[in-house]
């Protein structure tokens, strides 16, 4: 197929759902309650493609007690990850909480979704991330990371696909910062779909 027939239209994201999902309360009492901590959200299936042992690494070399984390989700790896947080001495700082139908609610309320992913396609839970408002920290995995975050003022991306790398990002993440509702335009459904109706409407 020839180069100049190549149109790439990204994912749209539902953003008036999205925001009004993240206006419901939380009931698990799952993020401290201390404006004097940073809180950050992961989310997604507890397997080695998402890179939560890599996280969990981060936050010990980062030694920061005042940086709590939240998982969402499951899958195979929970018990190792679950051991890998006691192994290092994070049990009061990372909290597994399961499988959420709402987990923009996390999200919105959290100081930064952190994407430690080892590889991607295009991560949704990025743009539902910057609907909310809420800063991202992430490791360049394959895919389409770099393009979304690419330029955003209070996002951070680590250097490499490593606890060392990551550590460092947290470690110099400024929290008490969200950001600019405007953040999420370019991939509005309205927007998305006029490029659809531009390169098939022909």
């Amino acid at each position: 197929l020839p180069a100049n027939k190549l149109v790439v239209i990204n994912n749209p994201v539902d953003i008036s759902r999205v925001r009004d999902m993240a206006s419901k309360p939380i009931t698990t009492g799952i993020l401290k309650d201390d404006k004097h901590v940073i809180n950050l959200v992961s989310a997604g299936r507890l397997v080695k493609a998402k890179g939560f042992d890599i996280l969990i690494e981060a936050l010990a070399l980062a030694a920061n007690p005042s940086i709590y984390l939240t998982l969402l989700g499951e899958g195979s790896l929970q018990q190792d990850l679950q051991a890998l947080v006691k192994a290092r001495g994070l049990d009061d700082q990372v909290r597994f909480a399961g499988f959420q139908k709402n987990p923009y609610a996390f999200i919105a309320q959290a100081d930064a979704y952190v994407l430690s992913s080892r590889y991607e396609g295009f991560p949704n839970v990025v743009l539902e991330a910057l609907a909310c408002c809420t800063p991202v920290i992430a490791t360049p995995a394959l895919g389409g990371t770099q393009e979304i975050l690419e330029g955003l003022a209070g996002c951070l991306m680590a250097k490499s696909i490593t606890a060392e790398s990551l550590a460092e990002v947290l470690s110099g993440f400024v929290y008490g910062n969200r950001l600019s509702q405007d953040t999420i335009k370019p991939y509005e459904i309205g927007r998305i779909v006029a490029l659809y109706e531009q390169h098939l409407l022909v």
